[in-house]
């Protein structure tokens, strides 16, 4: 028996809407709304995704940067302000366990590579070079013939 099914972030391209004139005034403030996510509210999921490591490491390292920004998208996002309980909640359960860092690294799968012509490094770091030992980093220089 299915009770629910949730769906974040689905969007459709500008040419598959449908034609402006058949929609409703709330169909029309909801095209509206998601055009205006989509321009000015989802940097912090680009955020996310391109740089996973450093924004949770930033928020795990202080409760107050953890609550303003989870504290922020949730007075954003909701239809009706979530009452202080219930922001308060959802933040320490990150806090507490820690599980901010690793909730955000599904975006990366969901954005991408954003820099495909980037190479990812493989690693090979460190080699010895005889006869002098010189230890020499692979991934910046070639090794000698």
């Amino acid at each position: 028996m299915l009770i629910e099914f949730e769906v974040n972030m689905l969007s459709t391209p500008a040419s598959d809407r449908p034609d402006p004139s058949t929609l409703s005034a709330l169909e029309k403030r909801a095209i509206e709304n998601a055009d205006a996510w989509s321009t000015r509210g989802s940097a912090y999921a680009m955020e996310h995704a391109t740089r996973p490591s450093t924004i949770g490491f930033v928020l795990s390292s202080n409760p107050l940067a953890l609550l303003a920004w989870i504290g922020e998208k949730f007075l954003e996002w909701s239809d009706e302000d979530p009452g202080i309980d219930d922001i308060l909640t959802n933040v320490s359960l990150y806090w507490f366990t820690g599980g901010f860092p690793r909730s955000i690294y599904p975006y990366r799968q969901l954005f991408g590579n954003p820099f495909p012509s980037m190479p990812i490094p493989i690693f090979t770091p460190w080699y010895i070079h005889p006869p002098t030992y010189d230890f020499t980093n692979t991934h910046y220089r070639p090794r000698p013939p």
